[in-house]
Formats: structure tokens, C-alpha cells, sequence
């Protein structure tokens, strides 16, 4: 009787060590999962080297589509903000594409299919 009992014990056990163990995977596999989707894509446009973009598009569009494009992307400014205030001058930056163009989606994602 008392065989019985530790038996029916240790199955308990073993079974309930055994669905924490399930369920811990599950729930690590479903944060990783979203995290993965989850990825912080407001920062991309910023980080396009736009030499190597355009050396990219050589290969995709005519040399006056070329041009245009070289065009969007001369000249750009950016101003900082910290704590809300922008800084005084706005400064002249040769990476990253203008955010709210409608052409920089594009090049960001002939940009990111070139790195894959």
C-alpha cells in the first residue's frame, strides 16, 4: 500500500515537473516570437549608407532615375531634439533617407534586400 501511494507520488511529480516544463517552453517560445516581430524599424531609414544605396541602384534604374534619387538624398538637415527643444542650427547628414518620402520606403527595402 505505502509502494502504491509513493508511486502514484512521484508520477505526480514527474508529471506536473514535466508540464511546468512545457509550459515554461511555450511561453519563452511565444516571447521570443514577439520580439522577433516586435523589432524597432523607427531608426532604419536613419542607418542607410547611401553611397553603397546608390551604387545599389545602378544596377535597377536608368541614370536619370539615378540622379533624381542622388537628388532626394543631397542637402538633407537634421535638427536634434533634447527634452523637446530643437538645437539651435540645423546640420547637414550624408546617411540615412528623408522620413515621410515616399520613394525612401523603397530604397529602404532595395537597401534591406541587397543585405540579405
Amino acid at each position: 500500500m505505502i509502494v502504491v501511494v509513493v508511486v502514484v507520488v512521484v508520477v505526480v511529480v514527474v508529471v506536473v515537473v514535466v508540464v511546468v516544463v512545457v509550459v515554461v517552453v511555450v511561453v519563452v517560445t511565444v516571447v521570443v516570437v514577439i520580439v522577433i516581430i516586435g523589432i524597432d524599424m523607427s531608426a532604419t531609414f536613419d542607418t542607410i549608407d547611401r553611397k553603397q544605396l546608390l551604387q545599389l541602384l545602378t544596377n535597377l534604374v536608368t541614370e536619370d532615375e539615378k540622379r533624381i534619387i542622388q537628388f532626394l538624398l543631397s542637402n538633407t538637415t537634421l535638427n536634434v531634439k533634447i527634452s523637446g527643444a530643437n538645437t539651435e542650427e540645423p546640420f547637414l547628414t550624408n546617411i540615412g533617407t528623408p522620413q515621410g518620402d515616399s520613394l525612401s520606403s523603397v530604397l529602404f527595402i532595395i537597401y534591406l534586400e541587397q543585405a540579405l
